[in-house]
């Protein structure tokens, strides 16, 4: 059994649980749909707002947005910004143009199949096969 500190109280716990304990995991999910729905209710709230009404950290909705488990309708509102060009951002981690950005970079970083050129691909290994060991017989 593996055994952490809980980020959320400081109790040991099992790590089958994830980064908190379960009463931690518990409360956790409870405030996520607090936000959730307020969000919901209230679209153009911004982060600190939704923090005062919901009883809940700006550093875990911060943290929601990352994520993207959450999303400001209003850019501004959520307090985050481009971790590349510093533009206001509505949820993760990088603005719309950063995103495409990375996605072409990333698109002429791998090699394309061109057709009439030798394959590139390893050959597969036949000679290897998956064996068991018999520990019955003596």
């Amino acid at each position: 059994m593996d055994v952490a500190v809980c980020k959320r109280c400081g109790k040991m716990y099992d790590t089958t649980f994830g980064r908190y304990c379960p009463n931690c995991v518990k409360l956790y999910d409870e405030e996520y749909k607090k936000v959730k729905d307020y969000l919901w209710d209230h679209k153009n709230s911004t982060m600190t707002e939704v923090a005062e009404a919901c009883e809940v950290s700006t550093k875990t909705i911060k943290e929601w947005i990352r994520e993207e488990k959450i999303e400001f309708k209003n850019a501004e509102g959520s307090g985050m910004f481009c971790e590349s060009c510093g533009k206001a951002i509505s949820s993760g981690k990088y603005c719309e143009a950063c995103k495409q950005n990375l996605a072409n970079i990333l698109k002429e970083a791998i090699p394309h199949k061109i057709e009439g050129h030798a394959n590139t691909e390893k050959p597969k290994d036949t000679t290897s096969k998956l064996r068991f060991i018999d520990s019955s017989r003596g």
